[in-house]
């Protein structure tokens, strides 16, 4: 096999790998948005109270923790727990020992874009796209919430001098996912 055949061999490699973990984190950010976004301790016990079945709660603690530790890299400061084995009231109480430990100071500007999506608007951005295995960086701005509220809230983005387009709080969670993987930058 020759240089360029591996080469563009390890690059879909590379490509399939950024597209399977894009789909993660997305589906971990919209699974986290429809059990009422970033939990805060106050919320844990009415959030799971609103889950009727065990498998909810277990599901829905999971994803939580996940975002804690996987997405704001929180590090926890107690025994080590089991997702897979863990009961609900373990999961809780791990949870409320997360929520209790800090953010990182890098991070917690992910943590309020992840808590309130609309705090993005008016930001300036770089975008990173892919094509071809081609990387281009594209400027834009969050100009305005345009209607809407929670999840049906809608905002318009302008790319460069002249491309507008509107997404809704859910369809934000790409922009959060860029944030989180480094492929978008606040300016």
């Amino acid at each position: 096999m020759k240089i360029d055949e591996m080469l563009k061999t390890k690059r879909k490699a590379h490509l399939e790998k950024e597209d399977k973990d894009r789909t993660k984190v997305e589906n971990t950010l919209e699974e986290m948005y429809a059990n009422g976004g970033l939990w805060r301790d106050s919320d844990v016990a009415p959030r799971l109270k609103g889950l009727k079945t065990k498998t909810k709660q277990l599901r829905a603690l999971k994803n939580q923790i996940n975002i804690q530790t996987k997405t704001l890299k929180v590090v926890p400061t107690g025994p080590k727990v089991l997702l897979g084995k863990a009961s609900v009231a373990e999961l809780e109480g791990h949870l409320h020992e997360l929520i209790a430990t800090p953010v990182a100071v890098d991070l917690t500007d992910i943590c309020d874009v992840i808590l309130d999506p609309s705090s993005l608007v008016g930001a300036h951005f770089s975008q990173k796209w892919s094509a071809d295995g081609a990387v281009t960086w594209c400027d834009g701005t969050v100009e305005e919430r345009v209607g809407g509220a929670g999840s049906d809230a809608e905002f318009r983005l302008k790319y460069g001098e002249d491309e507008v387009i509107f997404m809704t709080s859910s369809e934000l969670i790409m922009l959060i996912a860029d944030i989180i993987r480094g492929d978008l930058d606040i300016v």
